[in-house]
């Protein structure tokens, strides 16, 4: 399975008592609860290395630059999380689509729930116009962790006749592609939330469609994929834009 960890070389010197990578992690972890208190303009290098109690250079060792530290951090998390998740269809309780549903309801409850910050913070920098091959190397690599699971999981649906599909791969491959495409849009009206709280009906009618639309490709019939707690999602959007707003 590919991981956006970044192996980097170090040059170590005589003054770097701990374990290079104990060391890039005490920076990753400073770095995101800054990011997540403050927000990641209101963060400085001096202030990461001030708390971690490291110099500029040391840092520079590590990060090219804040934005890298920043997706460092990201796929730091990322790790965490996915490590988290069974590696095979075969592990998970339940029959096929109940799998689908429940590995979705993890992915959107970590993204809004304990990670919620950091990816506003994420969303904030990544969709600068600047960052878009940043973006889309990321999304590439979570998309390529993602798939297989979820294409065993249709695998084990399409032999219970819960879907109907001819290629449960490529069906795994277009509906995460679906999901990618929808996912910006998304953001970019998350990120608008301060200038417009109203959107969240706007954002709550597309998360809506993309369903319909998973509906679609797996040949199912129209409210039968149940993939959301509608009642969670919109509470989520609607705390995030009140949060947003103050």
């Amino acid at each position: 399975m590919p991981t956006c960890s970044v192996e980097r070389e170090t040059d170590m010197s005589a003054r770097i008592t701990k374990d290079p990578e104990a060391r890039r992690e005490e920076i990753l972890a400073t770095a995101f609860e800054l990011f997540t208190d403050v927000g990641f303009e209101n963060t400085s290098v001096q202030m990461i290395t001030e708390t971690v109690g490291v110099s500029k250079g040391l840092f520079y060792h590590y990060f090219e630059s804040k934005t890298d530290l920043l997706d460092q951090a990201v796929c730091w998390k990322a790790d965490q999380f996915f490590e988290t998740l069974p590696q095979h269809a075969s592990e998970m309780e339940g029959v096929g689509i109940d799998k689908a549903r429940t590995l979705i309801d993890r992915i959107v409850g970590w993204k809004f729930g304990e990670f919620r910050k950091m990816t506003m913070a994420f969303m904030e920098v990544m969709y600068r116009e600047e960052n878009h091959p940043l973006r889309m190397r990321l999304q590439e690599e979570y998309l390529a962790r993602i798939m297989p699971l979820f294409a065993e999981i249709l695998v084990e649906a399409a032999e219970e006749g819960s879907i109907d599909v001819p290629d449960p791969e490529m069906a795994s491959e277009l509906v995460w592609s679906l999901w990618s495409g929808a996912g910006s849009v998304l953001a970019r009206l998350l990120i608008d939330l301060p200038n417009n709280p109203g959107k969240v009906d706007e954002l709550l009618r597309r998360t809506r469609a993309w369903e319909w639309g998973v509906e679609r490709l797996l040949g199912m019939q129209t409210g039968t994929l149940k993939l959301y707690d509608w009642d969670q999602i919109e509470a989520a959007f609607r705390e995030i834009a009140n949060a947003l707003a103050e």
